[in-house]
């Protein structure tokens, strides 16, 4: 409990010191396996409280996927490949403008991020129990401090100075992505193809 607690606090006090907490993430000496096994974790965490809201909110067991709703395995599985993708986006277009943040710190870093989130749906499911009105306003409220987090953990790993523009640059790479695998998960995911797989 000692060690979720010390979680809790560091990923609060990413909200007030972001380069700070992304200097600490990255202190941590592990191996690739341990990074990619600490992201799948906080994946699967995220799915289940995902979808533990999504049956609060609407009372249906699925995993909304953007536009579309899944099951829960297959929210699972695009949850960690989503945690994947944005790794190597992270990494890659760092490099791509001249970062230098190492592949390693780059996981940590997703991983992370990932964690926060998972913050945010952990209060989520507490408020859709105990004030659902606030519900909507928190949506805003985690999608603009995951942004900011993102362009400040992204910044720090990289050496950059300004959060803003690796985070015009990022949202960038991810919108292009999005585009383009949105209309591949629509017809993957379809529950017409996926029902005998899922």
């Amino acid at each position: 409990m000692e060690g979720l607690n010390n979680l809790l606090r560091h990923a609060v006090d990413s909200l007030r010191d972001p380069r700070g907490q992304a200097r600490w993430v990255m202190s941590f000496q592990a191996t690739r396996v341990q990074r990619w096994s600490a992201l799948l974790a906080v994946s699967l965490a995220s799915t289940v409280l995902s979808v533990l809201l999504q049956v609060l909110r609407s009372g249906d067991l699925v995993f909304p996927l953007g536009l579309i709703e899944v099951t829960p395995l297959a929210g699972a599985v695009a949850t960690f490949a989503n945690g994947v993708i944005t790794v190597f986006i992270v990494y890659w277009a760092g490099r791509a403008f001249g970062g230098e943040g190492g592949f390693g710190n780059t996981i940590s870093v997703v991983t992370w991020l990932q964690f926060i989130l998972g913050c945010f749906l952990a209060l989520q499911v507490l408020l859709a129990v105990l004030v659902p009105s606030l519900l909507n306003p928190s949506d805003v409220f985690a999608l603009v401090a995951l942004m900011f987090l993102l362009g400040h953990f992204v910044a720090e790993l990289h050496g950059f100075r300004s959060a803003l523009n690796v985070l015009f640059v990022t949202v960038a790479f991810f919108v292009g992505l999005v585009l383009g695998l949105s209309a591949i998960a629509s017809m993957l995911l379809d529950p017409a193809t996926t029902g005998a797989i899922f």
